[in-house]
This record gives structure tokens, C-alpha cells and sequence, in this order.
């Protein structure tokens, strides 16, 4: 018989990424491929500790939102929002549009899967602190978009 201890039991590390569609369609990847992207980006970044929510909505919801919290009225393919973060834990929404993603994937060369790709990542650099209001942070900012797209074999 094995004896108890009164050792404290380990928290397990939250980890919990929600796919939402509020779509009719299906998304260019799978649910299990999206959360894949999120892990390997967060983990790359030794975040371990997690609740992200990627939320996939039509085109007129994401420029109301662009509009509503960033006060600029246009269509774009990604908003981000953090809600909170220190040391030990990332929570997080990211706010897709596939509608614009395939619209724009043949503007950058890309195939629709492979752009999506990137903007889910994108998006969870927006979560971790990356930003892209200039040139050099927009440059940064897809150097990092391709590298994970390379370790995540979407580079082709």
C-alpha cells in the first residue's frame, strides 16, 4: 500500500483555446490546426498559461469593431484584444475575418490556407506585445509571421 503524503498537488497549467465560427462556411483550416498555431506561438515564447479565444465573424462585424475600439472605420482581417497578461498567463481574443483573408491572399502571393495562417498568428503577436504601426515594426512583425509559417509548414 502506498503511503499519502501531505505534499501539495501541482496546478495544472490553463491551457484553453476556443475556436468560434459565427460563420455559415468552414474555415480553411481546421479547429485542431488553428490551436496548434496558437501553442506553438505562445509556447515559443515560453507562455505556458493560457485562455485565448479566436473567433472567426463576416466582414461588416469586424469593421464595426475596427471602428468602435480603434476608430477607424475600414475592413481589415484580424483585430486583437488583450485582456489580460503578467508573467505566468496570457488571456485573449482574436477576431478573424475570412471573408477579407481571401480577398487579400492573392495581393500577398499566398494561398487562402497559408494566409490564414498568418493572421492567427498576427493576431496572437498582437496579444504578446508586437505592433505594426510602422515600417520597421511592420517589417518585424512578418519576419516573425514567416518564420512560424516555416517551423509550421505553411510556407509553401
Amino acid at each position: 500500500m502506498i503511503k499519502k503524503t501531505n505534499q501539495p498537488k501541482m496546478k495544472k497549467a490553463n491551457q484553453q483555446i476556443n475556436i468560434l465560427n459565427e460563420l455559415n462556411s468552414d474555415l480553411p483550416l481546421k479547429n485542431k490546426a488553428i490551436k496548434t498555431i496558437v501553442v506553438v506561438v505562445l509556447e515559443h515564447y515560453k507562455i505556458y498559461s493560457y485562455s485565448i479565444n479566436v473567433v472567426a465573424v463576416g466582414d461588416e462585424t469586424l469593421r464595426k469593431m475596427k471602428k468602435k475600439y480603434f476608430n477607424k472605420n475600414l475592413y481589415t482581417d484580424v483585430i486583437s484584444f488583450l485582456l489580460e497578461k503578467n508573467s505566468n498567463f496570457i488571456e485573449g481574443e482574436v477576431y478573424i475575418c475570412p471573408k477579407v483573408i481571401k480577398v487579400n491572399a492573392p495581393e500577398y502571393a499566398s494561398s487562402f490556407k497559408k494566409e490564414f495562417a498568418r493572421v492567427v498568428i498576427h493576431g496572437i503577436l498582437h496579444l504578446l506585445g508586437y505592433e505594426d504601426e510602422t515600417d520597421e515594426q511592420k517589417k518585424e512583425m512578418r519576419n516573425t509571421e514567416n518564420k512560424f509559417l516555416k517551423e509550421l509548414n505553411y510556407d509553401n
